[in-house]
């Protein structure tokens, strides 16, 4: 079987829709940008349920402007995330295969 680049390819498209979002969000005028987050809540759902933990970390602390949440969990979190759908995609077709195969 060879080795299949759809994990790092839904990892690079999710970085660069996370960075086109940044640069909208920043560049942006509109006090209620930074609501176009919620876009990313359905693309990243599980991870996305984040936003309800309470951060004790980032509460009044340097640390909330470092480790802005939907940095962390759209650009991080959300990245691992979108890798780690790619690998179990790529599993489950080479099992599929593999039945398909003994049948």
């Amino acid at each position: 079987m060879k080795k299949s680049n759809l994990p790092i390819i839904f990892s690079v498209v999710h970085v660069v829709l996370f960075l086109l979002m940044c640069l909208a969000i920043n560049a942006s005028d509109d006090g209620q940008a930074p609501m176009n987050w919620g876009i990313f809540a359905f693309l990243d759902f599980p991870i996305s349920l984040l936003y309800f933990y309470d951060w004790p970390i980032f509460k009044q602390s340097i640390l909330a402007t470092i480790f802005y949440p939907p940095y962390f969990i759209h650009g991080l979190l959300g990245v691992i995330w979108w890798y780690l759908v790619g690998v179990f995609i790529v599993k489950l077709i080479n099992w599929s295969r593999q039945v398909a195969r003994k049948e």
